[in-house]
């Protein structure tokens, strides 16, 4: 592991292979749009929990975070962020919300190069997607609720926040998430996982979309970080969140080591997702 440095490095000084050292919980760099950043104060608070940050130590984050994140998720935070330098020569996503939240004379700052610019149309779609509201559950949704509370990914797929109150499966549950802010359809958590299984993308930390709803792996496969993944969130979503049905594609897997570990565990800063 690398050291932190001793002092702020110029920009344009820091190379990956320097940002590759810094992956421990006491010492921790990512890039974001072109920027060095050290999260060793952000992770013990990052909203999506200390893990699915930890994932990207070292690395490039900043296609997955694009997926989930707005530029002003942010802006709360970012005296928890320490800007080390450059990978890139232009401005990146921390220049932006620094200059943003500084309110220059000018009243303009430029958004950074790496994020596309938007049209007026992308501008319309965005504002359509913010006017989606989340469906919250009610007392007549209990009524749909399938027979048994055995859900298959069909059912599954009708409670995704939008049709009904948002829900999602992780190991053979399926939990209510539609009171979580960060579980809103089309966006976030809530585009990757709404009405979905979670179990193989908790595991694996994974926000790639095609790892919600796999099946086609054992859980004897997933190593011992993995596994001890799985069991934080399976303690997260079923401590925090009610649990609705089972889901019976996975009625047949014995995940009784997830629950026993699950057990053992505190409460974590996953505890932050919502």
């Amino acid at each position: 592991m690398g050291g932190v440095l001793n002092r702020q490095p110029v920009e344009g000084e820091v190379a990956m292979e320097e940002v590759a050292k810094h992956v421990s919980k006491d010492d921790a760099w990512l890039v974001l749009f072109g920027e060095v950043i050290d999260v060793t104060n952000f992770l013990g608070i990052h909203p999506g929990g200390q893990d699915m940050i930890m994932n990207y130590l070292g690395k490039d984050a900043t296609a997955d975070w694009q997926e989930i994140h707005r530029p002003e998720d942010l802006t709360k935070q970012m005296q928890h962020l320490r800007k080390m330098g450059k990978i890139q020569a232009k401005g990146g996503l921390l220049q932006w919300l620094w200059g943003r939240t500084s309110a220059p004379a000018s009243g303009q700052t430029a958004f950074p190069k790496a994020v596309p610019e938007t049209t007026e149309e992308d501008e319309d779609d965005e504002e359509d997607e913010e006017e989606v509201a989340a469906v919250r559950w009610t007392a007549e949704h209990e009524a749909e609720l399938p027979p048994g509370g055995v859900f298959d990914i069909d059912e599954l797929s009708r409670w995704d926040g939008v049709q009904l109150p948002m829900c999602i499966g992780v190991c053979h549950l399926v939990v209510d998430v539609s009171s979580s802010s960060n579980f809103v359809p089309d966006f976030g958590y809530g585009k990757l996982w709404a009405g979905k299984d979670t179990t193989f993308a908790m595991a694996t930390v994974s926000l790639k979309a095609d790892d919600a709803n796999k099946f086609d792996f054992k859980l004897e496969d997933f190593s011992e970080e993995q596994s001890k993944a799985l069991a934080g969130w399976f303690k997260h979503f079923t401590t925090k969140y009610r649990t609705v049905g089972t889901l019976k594609e996975l009625k047949d897997w014995d995940f009784s080591s997830v629950e026993r570990a699950a057990e053992a565990l505190p409460i974590t800063s996953m505890s932050k997702v919502a």
